[in-house]
């Protein structure tokens, strides 16, 4: 699973089978957007520096979003500054996850129910795949020394506004402080300065 399907699990309610009331849906197409980018550095698709995305001359990704995301960058332009590379990509987060959960209902990870009055719900079926994607989550509270996907869901879970649903208080704290300590990290990292743009906008 890339990161953003992953995001697009730990979202969903696994009740309602829909967004959870307390997901902030502007911040989460964004962080959608990011999380994507973040896909694409890390599997050396794109290299992104302080403030510009540069397109990579690697294979095409094979997933159909990361194939369609690296796409649309390189026909804009071959370097673009991060803002625009994030804004170009926003514009499509929407559509990329309905198509993420319609591709994970497909490969069993989510069930597809359409109850009157015909609105989607996608609820929970493989339970291994959600705990997986949340010990990710979870595993960025060693911070700087985190994986940086690891860090990159948090930071998404986060902006989303769905940390708090996913975790307990006591659980949460260390994760938020090491997130809180990102900005420091971010001042000798590049990677971590990236990531804190891409995601928060830092």
């Amino acid at each position: 699973m890339i990161l953003a399907e992953r995001l697009c699990l730990l979202v969903l309610d696994p009740e309602r089978g829909r967004d959870r009331a307390s997901t902030d849906t502007q911040r989460l197409h964004r962080a959608i957007s990011g999380l994507v980018l973040v896909d694409l550095m890390l599997g050396g698709r794109i290299r992104i520096d302080a403030t510009q995305v540069h397109a990579g001359d690697a294979l095409p990704a094979a997933h159909p979003v990361l194939a369609e995301a690296a796409k649309l960058l390189a026909t804009a332009r071959p370097t673009l500054p991060l803002a625009t590379a994030s804004q170009l990509l926003q514009r499509h987060a929407r559509s990329w996850q309905r198509r993420m959960l319609k591709s994970l209902a497909a490969r069993d990870v989510l069930e597809l129910h359409i109850p009157f009055p015909f609105l989607r719900q996608y609820r929970l079926r493989s339970r291994q795949a959600w705990n997986e994607s949340l010990a990710l989550l979870q595993s960025a509270r060693t911070g700087a020394a985190a994986d940086p996907a690891a860090l990159a869901l948090a930071l998404a879970t986060e902006l989303s506004g769905v940390l708090a649903d996913l975790m307990p208080t006591e659980a949460s704290r260390p994760l938020l402080a090491a997130l809180a300590g990102l900005g420091d990290i971010a001042a000798h990292s590049e990677r971590h300065a990236a990531l804190l743009q891409l995601l928060r906008g830092d």
